[in-house]
């Protein structure tokens, strides 16, 4: 099947975290000269067709399908529309609107760290959105459910996007979907660095292998790249390819 075109929407292994340059720390001696390797340009070169990166560090399964929603206006039959869904522990709030423009935040296990170990005085940004009552209130809802919860939270987000899923096979659009459950199942940036940088998302090697994998899942029809299928892809058709593998800078 020839694709009119990819789209792609995550967290920041869809971004790119770490090699693109608009998402890469200062300090990281290599700068921008990874940003081709995000896996959605890889993907999108392999199958020759263009892409568009919705991918967007520290989203929650919230706001990755809220920002799949809104797109679904711009997908045509032949669109192929890859999902990754981000690890349950993560809880957006909104709090402000004008229009089509919310102001809110997503609050991570490291952010609600951060919280309780300054006393609620150590997150920037935070109390331009919140009062520190406010927040106060949202971080104990946050810390008294969540990640408490995670085996909850992970099967309603998981549910909710088979079922949107079931509907774009159903009218025979291509919709794969992948999640954090294989985040550390590719070369990061910390070992490619030989520990250098300590930055857990994938480096170069890492987001090629992972294309190659998706590229597998689009040639054999397969709707979820899960553990398991990495594990018989990595036994099987994926022991054969040969890597060309790029030392760190």
């Amino acid at each position: 099947m020839k694709f009119s075109k990819l789209y792609t929407f995550g967290d920041s292994f869809t971004m790119g975290s770490g090699i693109r340059e608009d998402a890469i720390e200062s300090h990281y001696p290599y700068g921008g000269k990874y940003t081709d390797y995000v896996w959605s340009n890889l993907l999108s070169k392999d199958l020759g067709i263009d892409f568009t990166n919705f991918g967007v560090g520290g989203l929650s399964n919230e706001n990755i399908l809220q920002t799949l929603i809104c797109q679904m206006q711009n997908f045509d039959k032949d669109s192929l529309i890859i999902v990754g869904l981000t690890a349950p522990a993560r809880l957006s709030g909104v709090f402000n609107s004008v229009e089509q423009h919310w102001t809110g935040f997503t609050v991570v296990p490291d952010t609600y760290d951060k919280y309780i170990k300054s006393d609620g005085e150590n997150l920037s940004g935070y109390h331009e959105v919140l009062s520190k009552e406010e927040l106060d209130s949202f971080m104990q809802y946050y810390g008294t459910l969540f990640p408490k919860h995670d085996n909850a939270l992970w099967n309603y987000y998981a549910f909710n996007f088979i079922q949107l899923q079931n509907f774009f096979l159903k009218h025979n659009q291509r919709f794969i979907i992948w999640d954090y459950t294989i985040w550390d199942q590719f070369e990061t940036i910390h070992s490619w660095s030989k520990k250098d940088l300590l930055d857990l998302h994938w480096s170069p090697n890492g987001l090629k292998e992972f294309s190659l994998f998706l590229k597998y899942c689009i040639e054999v029809d397969l709707p979820y790249a899960s553990f398991d299928e990495l594990v018989l892809w990595r036994k099987g058709e994926g022991s054969s390819i040969v890597k060309e593998y790029i030392d760190y800078y």
